[in-house]
Formats: structure tokens, sequence, C-alpha cells
């Protein structure tokens, strides 16, 4: 999300092929027996080639239900959920049969909710690999979940479960926003990423 937040302008890959084991269809938030995955299940599986704006979901899986209590469970209790729980809970309401248009709408959302400004635009063909002259940061494969960890400096906040779980990191923009309500976009912008090429 840094990326995001500290870019001009964001543009978003459209018309790669979807990669598996990728964040386009997961997140990570801290519950009470500590990290948990939420998975967007997908029409034909994910090793399907095809690309990122054709990757349709199976809502045979009330999968909108199962993250919303998901959700619920893990940060009922946070300082700031009752906050941002309406507008949350909107989208989660809202049919959606594509992941694309998902990820778009939640991430247009986080911005909203952090009180940030998303200038944006999709790809309009692919491009491998850009050049020097079009300064283009490419973090189109450089953030995944198996990523180390000791890539990223996160900035330390309260989690509800801390003491019980020790401090996890590198979960969704959920957490800290709802931990940290208004100073979330800070401790997002203090993030740092080490030796990461995005050239």
């Amino acid at each position: 999300m840094k990326q995001c937040i500290n870019c001009e302008t964001v543009v978003f890959e459209q018309l790669a092929n979807y990669q598996r084991s990728s964040y386009f269809n997961r997140a990570y938030i801290a519950g009470a027996n500590g990290k948990q995955r939420l998975s967007i299940p997908l029409k034909g599986g994910s090793r399907q080639k095809k690309m990122n704006n054709e990757i349709a979901i199976d809502n045979n899986v009330k999968w909108q239900r199962i993250h919303w209590q998901s959700l619920l469970s893990a940060y009922a209790k946070s300082a700031y959920f009752e906050y941002y729980e309406p507008e949350l809970k909107l989208l989660y309401q809202q049919p959606v049969d594509n992941l694309f248009d998902w990820n778009i709408n939640l991430i247009k959302l986080l911005f909203k909710l952090l009180n940030s400004t998303l200038k944006h635009s999709f790809t309009k063909n692919y491009v491998t690999k850009f050049k020097v002259k079009d300064e283009v940061l490419d973090w189109r494969n450089t953030i995944r979940p198996n990523m180390s960890l000791a890539a990223i400096e996160f900035a330390p906040y309260y989690q509800l479960f801390q003491e019980k779980n020790g401090f996890i990191f590198n979960l969704s923009v959920l957490d800290v926003l709802f931990s940290e309500g208004p100073n979330a976009l800070a401790k997002i912008k203090s993030t740092k990423y080490n030796n990461i090429s995005t050239t």
C-alpha cells in the first residue's frame, strides 16, 4: 500500500497473466489464534492462464460472508473498527464476479478510509520491462506472500492479540487501520523496503 500512497499516479496492471501464489486473491489478518489467511475462491482454480482482468470469482462459495465474519471475530473489539465498519460492510455486501474489479474497489475504499488521494489509471498494453526514461517504479512482481520479511521494516503499532501471539508482520492494511485509525496512514508511510529492485 505504501507504494501506491507515495506515487503521483498508480497504474494498475490488468493485462499481465494472472500469477498464482500472489496477493491477487488473498490477504492476511491477525485473529485470536494468530495469522489467518483470507482467500477468494476462483472459477477454474488458481492455475488458469488468463489476464488479471479476466479472472472470475467463484461465488458458489460464500466467501464474502466468511471473510466478513472473520473480520468481525478478529477486529470487532479494535479501537477503530466501529468507525470504519459501515463502509466496509457495504462493500462486502455488494455482488462481484470479477477479481480485478473487487481488488480495485477495495483499494479505492482503503484510500478513502485512510484519507488519502488515489490518482490512478490502467495499463493499455503489457510491457515486460520498462525503460529508465519511462520513470516508472515497477512493483508488479516485487511484493509477494513468500518474500523475506528481512526486506521490510514495519513501523510498530499495537495489535489486539499481541500479548498472546506477539506482533504479526505483513498483514492486510485493515489491521493497522482498525488499530491506529487516523494515524494508520503515517504508519504505512514509515514502512521501509530494503534491497528491492523496481526497475
